[in-house]
């Protein structure tokens, strides 16, 4: 028989507005420190979907990779990749600031 383990924690980030732009802000609680991860995005509109936190070796940048979802008002937004601009850890928690999109 297979054991049965709960499944694997996913980090959820929490942003500040129903979709992300520049100079947007991204709450990451219990995660004190950028590294890569698989997360999941709850925007102020309730819309939750998935992401990936990951560090680009040729420039050391951090990067976000947003899947394609539809806010509750409907707009469908295409999957994305964002550049981190800053970030500030608290206690556990860090707070990401957005950089702008990547083509």
């Amino acid at each position: 028989p297979t054991p049965n383990y709960p499944p694997p924690m996913t980090l959820q980030a929490r942003a500040t507005h129903t979709h992300l732009f520049r100079g947007a802000e991204l709450r990451l609680p219990g995660l004190p420190a950028l590294t890569p991860t698989t997360l999941t995005i709850l925007f102020a509109d309730g819309v939750i979907t998935a992401a990936e936190l990951t560090e680009s070796p040729e420039t050391e940048t951090w990067l976000l990779h947003v899947h394609g979802h539809t806010t509750e008002a409907g707009a469908v937004l295409e999957p994305s990749m964002w550049w981190l601009k800053d970030s500030a850890s608290e206690g556990d928690d860090l707070t990401v600031k957005i950089g702008g999109r990547l083509p």
